[in-house]
């Protein structure tokens, strides 16, 4: 039940993610700034995300996961309800810098947190569902703005959400005591399993975040998959905020049926894409016993069929082509955000090192992915596009070099496979 509340709860943060992308080019008309401009509204979360994830990752060894869950969700929740109310596009940036602080808490401790709640036969579909929320969440953001913004002004999304999400964190709180409980079990499994581990519980405390954080960049597999993922992560941003500008500008959909489209594509594509690769990761790592490996494979054989077609879609002006490879790049783009994830997850994992090492390293590892898949990957991406969009003034050309990327993904994903 935790895990499911946990998904749902992504699915509103992903939302949010999919408001604010097709908003793009009301931002523009609206405040009277350029493109460029307008992809730094997207990125503005960022900020907050970077000052406030070392402070929840040195906090979650101290205090319980989820009462730092609802204190970053209740400041996410607090600042969408506020931009509400000011029609001004420096404090809407300012506000929308606060939205990071919720990630911080929640994308840095939840997936290892999944990952420890789940069964070790559904952990990869667990963790599939809850990264599905980025396509499928981007998604709904898409098609509920085209909806709803018929009937309400668009300020009225981010107090719609806002609410959704302060609601489900307050049923949170009913799991404090149920996560204690379970938290306290799994440490005295622990000790019983391994009395040594008694004798080092000192040392780990005295471990300062650096320490723990040169464990993580010292882990070569980490690195080389972190590095794929950033670029994967680039296009998926560019794709997200200005994909329904340029189906707009360059195939004459309303922003109404733009939403629809786009939002229709990706929620299929995602949906189908994401439970497929779990249920496949799950099947194949117990048949052959190589998670690592098995999840490399579907991983690097997403992001082939995604550049393909990727490239091909900007080479030809053809509506019909368009659909059919747009749906196909989609179900392979998206199909890979599990498996990448779980494989980052499962990268950190030292049987060397205790349970709560181990827990404290993944914790501090996802903030740190999080961070970098951000900084060099979705918050420059619509800001890069944007300027190349306004040198070039063709989006087809515009995709077409950020569809590049993805070979540096490529690349980087086949090393992993020769350690």
């Amino acid at each position: 039940m935790l895990n499911s509340l946990f998904i749902f709860i992504n699915l509103f943060n992903y939302i949010d993610r999919g408001f604010i992308s097709s908003l793009d080019t009301t931002f523009v008309e609206e405040y009277n700034i350029s493109n460029t401009e307008s992809g730094f509204v997207n990125s503005s979360f960022i900020i907050g995300y970077l000052v406030f994830s070392p402070i929840f990752s040195l906090l979650v060894k101290r205090y319980n996961k989820i009462v730092l869950i609802f204190v970053g969700l209740s400041i996410w929740s607090g600042f969408n309800i506020l931009n509400t109310f000011f029609n001004n596009i420096i404090l809407f940036i300012v506000f929308r810098s606060f939205i990071g602080v919720g990630e911080a808490s929640y994308g840095t401790i939840v997936p290892p947190l999944i990952d420890k709640l789940s069964n070790e036969r559904s952990r990869s579909l667990m963790l599939s569902l809850y990264f599905l929320a980025m396509p499928l969440g981007f998604a709904l953001g898409f098609i509920l703005s085209g909806f709803l913004r018929q009937f309400i002004d668009w300020h009225y999304l981010f107090l719609l959400e806002g609410c959704c999400v302060m609601g489900l964190n307050f049923i949170l709180l009913f799991y404090v005591k149920k996560l204690e409980k379970y938290e306290d079990e799994c440490a005295r499994i622990g000790l019983r399993e391994n009395l040594v581990e008694e004798m080092i519980e000192d040392r780990i405390d005295e471990m300062s975040l650096k320490d723990k954080i040169l464990i993580i960049l010292e882990n070569r597999r980490f690195l080389l998959y972190q590095v794929g993922y950033i670029f994967y992560t680039f296009l998926i941003g560019t794709f997200s905020y200005w994909g329904q500008g340029y189906m707009v500008e360059f195939y004459n959909f309303t922003e109404t049926n733009a939403s629809y489209l786009f939002g229709g594509f990706t929620v299929g594509a995602g949906i189908i894409g994401s439970i497929v690769a779990g249920l496949l990761l799950d099947y194949l790592k117990d048949k052959y016993g190589d998670k690592m490996r098995v999840g490399n494979f579907i991983v690097l054989i997403s992001v082939l069929v995604s550049y393909v077609s990727c490239t091909v879609i900007f080479l030809f002006n053809n509506l019909e082509l368009f659909y059919v490879l747009f749906g196909l790049g989609q179900l392979f783009l998206f199909g890979l955000v599990g498996p990448i994830n779980s494989i980052l997850l499962w990268s950190m994992e030292d049987k060397r090192m205790t349970r709560k090492l181990n827990d404290e390293i993944k914790v501090i590892g996802c903030a740190l992915s999080i961070c970098l898949i951000h900084v060099f990957g979705d918050v420059p991406s619509p800001i890069l596009t944007g300027f190349i969009y306004d040198i070039l003034g063709d989006w087809n050309m515009t995709f077409l070099i950020s569809s590049q990327v993805l070979l540096i993904s490529i690349l980087f994903w086949s090393i992993t496979l020769c350690i």
